[in-house]
């Protein structure tokens, strides 16, 4: 499995990229993969899926360290948009992205925009790195 490790204003995530293979990523094994002693680390795990909305270029999960998957994160969106622009995986100066976000009106998912430069100071980017097959 290939990932990207990223920080934000001092929150660390991975990023996995899943459009085009699924990662079979329990709560444990998440949890797991979080610890700052024994795996990779992080504060946040960010998903990129393909999205089946009309309205959104991609899919954006997110899980906490815990395994749980949450709504948002703004800092993580920043990293979310940093992973795209770099890897060239979008032209658009706007992103929008599928959440598990369910809009409390209709029950349907939303898309979420996020957009521009969203580099600050300190953010960082590291290489892809392989772990396991």
């Amino acid at each position: 499995m290939k990932f990207t490790k990223m920080q934000g204003t001092g929150n660390d995530f991975i990023v996995i990229d899943q459009r085009d293979k699924k990662f079979n990523l329990s709560k444990s094994i998440i949890k797991n993969l979080s610890d700052r002693h024994f795996g990779i680390g992080f504060d946040q795990l960010l998903i990129l899926e393909k999205s089946n909305a009309k309205n959104a270029d991609f899919r954006y999960r997110i899980f906490n360290s815990d395994g749980g998957e949450v709504e948002q994160c703004g800092n993580g969106a920043r990293c979310f948009y940093k992973f795209i622009k770099n890897y060239r995986l979008s032209n658009n100066s706007t992103i929008k992205v599928e959440t598990c976000f369910d809009d409390k009106k209709d029950g349907d998912k939303t898309a979420c925009e996020t957009e521009g430069d969203t580099t600050t100071e300190g953010d960082t980017i590291s290489n892809n790195i392989e772990v396991g097959s």
